[in-house]
């Protein structure tokens, strides 16, 4: 059955269900009452889309701020800072002029501009969707009065649903679809090798965390996260430098430097998650914890001496069994970088190694669920030791991001 018939067959049962079969006006006044609830409940839901899309776009041109203040060039910096106001102020019209013939900046903007669309039309669907659910109702309803009699009240009904029909903003989301499904049939030309916001629409409302170390805040101490959550850091020793794999990144010394975020709920995960990195080992003679929350708990990685990488998740919610270890088979280079993405596909009782976007280790999941911990995330150390190198671009998602997606993930962090 195609989706969206089954949509409104549900929405026709909700709004049969949630009214009497007695009074005519409770009936018609609860329908308008449940109509404008959904109406809230989808246009709340766009625009917390559109604000994590906001954010990561924002972010992006932060993050070319910060190369062009490397350059040394002011009018490019002034550019960048001025679109961000006016980003941050409204939805701003497509950017002209100079920043427009910027190849970097015309991807960024392509990426925002193709996201924001997309929004849109998912808003559009969820509207046409609802309204056509309602006016089913409404039909059987107006059906319901004529057999018993009520004519007035079923000439009130089918004055409602003309009134459905002739709205004006029901009718711009109908051709507003219908303007983006031609549109999306039309070539566009080769799309961006490297999309500048990573993952974002798709994947932005379950990216719990995202450190870029673009925007290190040395006067307040913290490392922002770019997620919606802002499960901002703190450094406690650990390096920013200014030169990453893409932007800035940290560096850690192998003893006692780490970076830390607060246990926040968002980061207690314990269905399906996805973790993804750049690493850059200085040395591989000892077991090391790039990244270390639990290992009988949401999650755990260790770099081992011979360059492997173990994953570890469990049940006992802290360090301590139950547990389960997954092994990446393939190992790392010391002194390069390695964009690394390990996946819990719980739904699909699976476990994955990704290395520079492809996949190099599969096993099956011990456990339906992990347990959640107490403990803050920390990045540079663990129950292992301390990670010597750097890290750059971390990224956590509650879901688990498909294969043919990850490849995507690790072109948008960086990757060629």
């Amino acid at each position: 059955m195609n989706a969206h018939v089954f949509f409104r067959i549900i929405l026709v049962t909700l709004f049969l269900w949630i009214v009497p079969t007695s009074a005519f006006a409770a009936d018609l006044g609860e329908y308008k009452e449940y109509l404008q609830m959904q109406i809230d409940v989808i246009d709340q839901r766009f625009h917390r889309e559109v604000d994590a899309i906001k954010g990561m776009y924002i972010a992006s041109i932060s993050n070319l701020v910060h190369q062009a203040v490397e350059k040394g060039d002011l009018d490019r910096v002034l550019l960048l800072r001025e679109t961000i106001r006016k980003f941050e102020e409204s939805i701003p019209e497509p950017v002209e002029g100079p920043l427009a013939e910027d190849a970097d900046f015309a991807r960024l903007q392509d990426t925002w501009e193709r996201l924001y669309e997309e929004q849109l039309q998912n808003r559009a669907e969820r509207m046409v969707n609802l309204h056509e659910g309602y006016d089913q109702a409404l039909e059987q309803l107006q059906r319901r009065l004529t057999r018993e009699g009520q004519i007035e009240e079923a000439l009130a009904v089918q004055a409602e649903r003309r009134a459905v029909a002739a709205n004006e903003d029901l009718q711009g989301m109908r051709e507003l679809i219908a303007a983006i499904r031609e549109s999306s049939d039309t070539p566009r030309g080769p799309a961006p090798r490297a999309p500048a916001l990573p993952v974002t629409g798709k994947y932005a409302p379950d990216l719990v965390l995202h450190l870029t170390f673009d925007r290190h805040e040395r006067m307040r101490n913290r490392l922002p996260d770019s997620s919606r959550n802002r499960n901002h850091a703190v450094p406690h020793g650990a390096e920013w430098v200014a030169d990453g794999k893409k932007g800035a990144a940290m560096q850690f010394d192998g003893n006692q430097d780490r970076v830390v975020v607060d246990n926040d709920e968002s980061l207690q995960i314990t269905g399906d998650q996805t973790i993804a990195f750049w690493i850059f080992p200085d040395a591989l003679e000892a077991r090391r914890n790039p990244l270390n929350k639990a290992y009988g708990g949401e999650g755990t990685i260790t770099l081992e001496p011979d360059g492997r990488l173990n994953y570890y998740y469990g049940t006992a919610g802290g360090n301590a069994h139950p547990y389960q270890g997954f092994n990446s088979e393939k190992a790392i280079p010391a002194r390069e970088w390695t964009h690394l993405a390990v996946v819990r596909d719980l739904s699909e009782g699976k476990l994955r190694w990704y290395m520079n976007g492809e996949r190099v280790a599969e096993a099956d999941a011990r456990f339906e669920r992990a347990r959640a911990s107490s403990a803050p995330l920390v990045l540079g150390r663990g129950y292992a030791g301390a990670f010597q190198g750097m890290l750059d671009e971390v990224m956590i998602f509650s879901t688990a991001i498909p294969s043919e997606d990850i490849q995507a993930l690790y072109r948008s962090a960086g990757g060629e």
